[in-house]
C-alpha cells in the first residue's frame, strides 16, 4: 500500500541582479568620472600654434592610469585568491605568501643573484608554503580557512623577521632591468594572470571534448590541489610589489591589501557556475580590480581603520558586495520572500557611486542615501518566506 502524495510548495526562483551586473554598473559610472578628473587621467600640454602665433593648452587622454589599474601589482594575487575560491576554499594566507616571495626575491637580488632565479625562488616558495599549508589540512582534516590563517599569522612574522635579520635595504631600479619600470612592473603582473587564464582555458576545452565530469575530490584534500597553485601566484605579485616598491615585508597584519578581495567578490567568484562561470570570473577580475581602485579613489575618502592597508572605503564597498551576494544566492534558492530586496541594495551601492561625480558636501547626503537603500535590501533580504499551506 504506497503512502499518499504531498504536494510540495512551488519555489520560484526570480532573476536578482549579482554582484556581476553591479560590476558593470559601477564601470558605468565610474570610469567616465574618472576621465573627467584631470588627475587620473588627462594631461596638459603646452603646443606651438602657428595660426594663432602663440602656444595653446592640449588636453591629451593618458591610458597610463588605466592600464595601471587593470594590470595592478595585486592582480596576481588577486588571481591566486579567486582560483581558491574557486574550488571551494578560502586561501587568506595569500597575502602573507606574497610578503615571503617578496622577502625572498628581495635576499636574493640582494645578494647579486639574477632577477631570473629570484623569480623562480620566490615562486617556489609560495609553492612550497601553499603545499605544506595543503598537507596540514589533508593530514589532520581541519577547515582550510583555519589552516591558511594560522599560517597567514606565522608567515607574516616570518617574513619580517627575515627582512630584519638579512638587514635587507631598500632595492634600487639596476636589479630589475627594464622589469623594474612601470610597462615591466605592468608585463609581470599581467603574465601570472595571463598563465592562469590560459590554464584554465585548456582545462575547460579538454574537459568539454573528453566530456567529462569534475572528478569529486574530498574537501580536505582539495587544498593539496589548489593552495601550492594560489601561493605560487601569491608570490609572484609579491615580486611585483617588490619592484613597484623597492622594498615589501608585508603589511600591518595577516590580511593586507582588501581589494584583491573585494575584486574576486565583484567579479562572481561565489556566484558563478560551472567551469564556463570560472573562466567570466577570471576574465572580469582586471575590471573588477580597476573598479575597486576607483572606488577607493573617488568615492569615499573613508578615515583608514587601524592602519593605511584598511581604509574605510575599500572596508564599507567589501561589506556591501558581501551582502549582495548573499542576497543574490538566497534569490536563486528561492528563499526570498521579496526578490526586490537584491535589486534595492544593488541600487544602493550604485547610488553610492554616483558620490565620485560631486563636491564634497552633495556626495555625503548621496553616499547616506546610497547606504540607506543598502541597508534596506538587505533588511527586506532578512524577511522569511511564509510558503503555501501544503495540502494533504
Amino acid at each position: 500500500m504506497t503512502s499518499p502524495t504531498v504536494d510540495q510548495p512551488v519555489v520560484h526562483r526570480r532573476y536578482a541582479p549579482g554582484p556581476v551586473l553591479l560590476l558593470l554598473a559601477l564601470l558605468v559610472v565610474l570610469l567616465p568620472a574618472w576621465v573627467r578628473q584631470g588627475a587620473a587621467y588627462w594631461a596638459v600640454e603646452v603646443v606651438p600654434n602657428a595660426a594663432a602665433g602663440e602656444p595653446v593648452e592640449q588636453r591629451i587622454l593618458q591610458w597610463h592610469e588605466i592600464r595601471s589599474a587593470l594590470a595592478s601589482p595585486w592582480l596576481p594575487v588577486a588571481a591566486g585568491l579567486l582560483l581558491s575560491v574557486r574550488a571551494g576554499l578560502v586561501d587568506l594566507s595569500v597575502w602573507a605568501l606574497a610578503a615571503m616571495g617578496a622577502v625572498v626575491a628581495w635576499g636574493l637580488l640582494s645578494a647579486g643573484v639574477p632577477l631570473s632565479l629570484a623569480a623562480l625562488g620566490a615562486l617556489a616558495t609560495g609553492g612550497v608554503l601553499g603545499l605544506a599549508q595543503g598537507l596540514l589540512a589533508a593530514r589532520f582534516r581541519w577547515p582550510t580557512v583555519l589552516v591558511t590563517l594560522g599560517g597567514a599569522i606565522v608567515l607574516t612574522l616570518l617574513a619580517r623577521g627575515l627582512a630584519a635579520w638579512w638587514g635587507l635595504e631598500p632595492l634600487s631600479w639596476e636589479p630589475f632591468g627594464w622589469f623594474g619600470g612601470s610597462m615591466g612592473q605592468r608585463f609581470l603582473s599581467a603574465s601570472l594572470y595571463a598563465a592562469v587564464m590560459l590554464f584554465w582555458v585548456s582545462r575547460s576545452r579538454k574537459a568539454q571534448q573528453e566530456h567529462l565530469p569534475p572528478l569529486p575530490v574530498p574537501a580536505h584534500r582539495q587544498g593539496l590541489r589548489t593552495l601550492p597553485a594560489s601561493g605560487m601566484l601569491a608570490a609572484g605579485g609579491g615580486l611585483v610589489l617588490l619592484a613597484n616598491q623597492s622594498a615589501y615585508a608585508g603589511s600591518a597584519g595577516p590580511v593586507g591589501d582588501l581589494r584583491p578581495l573585494v575584486a574576486v567578490l565583484l567579479a562572481g567568484g561565489l556566484t558563478l557556475r560551472g567551469r564556463n562561470g570560472t573562466l567570466l570570473a577570471g576574465l572580469l577580475l582586471p575590471l573588477a580590480m580597476m573598479v575597486t581602485t576607483m572606488w577607493w579613489l573617488m568615492v569615499w575618502h573613508g578615515p583608514s581603520l587601524l592602519h593605511p592597508d584598511y581604509p574605510g572605503s575599500i572596508v564599507a564597498l567589501m561589506a556591501m558586495v558581501a551582502g549582495l551576494t548573499w542576497l543574490h544566492q538566497r534569490a536563486r534558492r528561492g528563499r526570498l520572500r521579496l526578490p526586490g530586496a537584491t535589486w534595492l541594495a544593488g541600487a544602493g551601492i550604485v547610488v553610492m557611486a554616483t558620490a565620485a561625480w560631486l563636491a564634497d558636501g552633495p556626495a555625503e547626503g548621496v553616499r547616506w542615501a546610497g547606504a540607506g537603500l543598502w541597508l534596506a535590501g538587505l533588511a527586506l533580504g532578512l524577511v522569511p518566506r511564509r510558503d503555501a499551506p501544503v495540502a494533504a
